[in-house]
């Protein structure tokens, strides 16, 4: 008895879901890298790719980008900032959506999927901005201070962002 080809079918919510393609700009990151890629994991609907961008790391973070299932990993030859290596990843993208990521942050799982679906329900928005969270990475003084403060902009205070945090966003 030969197999034969099985046929999977896919749910209504499954045939109208667009691709993405996550992509995390790192440099010398090694100590927060391994949690940022466990949480890009835990996505629902899960990325078709991760690209992890080394942006010419000291630290061998790239060694331990390489030791998780489904990354591909990204070495530039020398250093030249975040956005750089924002685009180095984009441009190998072959998806509808886009998600950017920086390597010190955890995205919340429920807080994506809810983005996400609102992103492909709602055609008009060109993009979704994460918001950085008040227990954020631990860091120096200054970058703990800032989520605080985006964080009190948003939730506390209401106030629509003067500028587009580039950290966690989720585009076309």
């Amino acid at each position: 008895m030969s197999a034969g080809k099985r046929d999977t079918l896919l749910t209504e919510s499954e045939a109208k879901s667009p691709a993405y393609t996550v992509v995390t700009p790192f440099y010398n990151s090694k100590k927060t890298l391994a949690r940022t890629i466990q949480a890009i994991q835990q996505l629902d609907p899960p990325p078709q790719a991760i690209y992890m961008v080394d942006d010419a790391s000291t630290d061998r973070a790239a060694e331990l980008a390489w030791h998780f299932d489904g990354v591909t990993v990204i070495v530039l030859d020398r250093n030249g900032g975040q956005s750089r290596a924002r685009n180095v990843g984009a441009a190998k993208a072959d998806t509808d959506l886009l998600l950017m990521i920086d390597s010190d942050c955890y995205i919340n799982p429920p807080g994506f999927k809810i983005a996400y679906e609102r992103l492909v329900d709602t055609p008009v928005l060109a993009g979704i901005m994460g918001v950085p969270h008040r227990e954020g990475p631990p860091g120096p003084f200054a970058a703990v201070f800032k989520n605080y403060w985006y964080n009190l902009e948003f939730e506390a205070w209401g106030q629509t962002p003067k500028t587009l945090y580039g950290s966690c966003f989720l585009m076309r």
